[in-house]
């Protein structure tokens, strides 16, 4: 799921737009690799693999080169030990302890010393669980796509780029300020009630949106904050106009936006402009039942770029109209 194939979720950033030595990026690629080695008191392992080939680290040019493409993958190995399994485990070792040594209480330091024993035998016990996160550059326009959404995940990946290629790595959104992102979403939805949803982004261009399934709102900061999630058939078309009555905001919603023959559904969120579970609708019916190949992942990517700069366009439309 990604890139490839099914549905893709989606993070922008940028870098310095520089000419770039392809066979360094390799090296750099090999030198911060995906490793088999594991430290039992480590938590997480993180590396770099080719997105054919999750087990593979073979960074020569034509195995991460697609086009004018960079596209990799980030592999996060993940230990994982249930807190549940680890106190039932700490448990049974307490009780032991304490029929071995003939005592009736234990100490603080003794069920420490008991707790990191149990981590450590539960840790060579439980295979640790990967993540894979894929990541394509555009050199040329300095533009790198991420599929990990969460915050976490994007701040330990820009952190893990950083350090891999010795450049910096900016998050992308068309607004710094998260409330002036929540009213480009809120002026989407009076745009979608307009000409049933056509909208004019400029002479001789138009593009159809409509909103579905989801819509979240809030209002408020802090402890005072009030979410309301309008949801099912048409979003509940009637609780998110009481909402903004109100004064809420659209955060994140479920769209729709079609432009000629394209389309594409997808949940934006507004305070960081993240994509997620965007789907291509117009891609061929068979695409998941067949190999990802060279061809249909740029076809995918070119349409994932489509979309950003569509977006763009419209948030820059939002901007001339509410002269901010």
């Amino acid at each position: 799921m990604g890139f490839k194939k099914g549905l893709v979720s989606l993070a922008r950033f940028r870098t310095p737009q520089e000419q770039l030595d392809l066979d360094s990026v390799g090296e750099k690629l090999k030198s911060r690799a995906f490793s088999d080695f594991f430290p039992l008191e480590a938590k997480e392992r993180w590396g770099w693999t080719l997105i054919d080939d999750p087990l593979s680290s073979n960074f020569t040019l034509p195995q991460y080169k697609f086009g004018s493409y960079l596209i990799f993958t980030l592999r996060v190995d993940e230990r994982r030990i249930p807190s549940s399994l680890l106190n039932l485990r700490c448990l049974e070792e307490e009780k032991k302890f304490l029929s071995e040594q003939g005592l009736k209480k234990i100490s603080r330091e003794q069920k420490q010393s008991i707790r990191e024993g149990a981590k450590r035998e539960l840790a060579l016990k439980i295979p640790p669980v990967p993540s894979f996160y894929e990541v394509c550059w555009s050199w040329q326009t300095g533009t790198v796509y991420f599929s990990g959404t969460s915050p976490k995940v994007r701040d330990d990946f820009v952190s893990y780029f950083e350090d891999t290629f010795e450049m910096p790595l900016n998050p992308f959104c068309p607004a710094q300020d998260p409330i002036e992102n929540r009213q480009f979403l809120t002026w989407l939805w009076a745009k979608a009630k307009e000409r049933e949803g056509t909208i004019a982004v400029s002479r001789g261009r138009e593009v159809r949106l409509e909103f579905l399934k989801r819509v979240m709102l809030e209002s408020g900061e802090g402890e005072y904050v009030e979410s309301v999630v309008c949801q099912g058939h048409h979003a509940g078309f009637y609780e998110v106009e009481e909402a903004l009555r109100q004064g809420k905001k659209i955060k994140e919603a479920r769209l729709n936006l079609q432009e000629d023959r394209d389309e594409w559904e997808f949940t934006l969120k507004a305070d960081d402009f993240v994509l997620q579970g965007l789907r291509l609708s117009n891609m061929k019916d068979d695409e998941e039942e067949k190999e990802a190949n060279y061809a249909s992942l740029l076809d995918r990517v070119s349409l994932m770029e489509r979309l950003l700069m569509l977006l763009d366009d419209l948030f820059s439309l939002f901007k001339k109209e509410a002269k901010i």
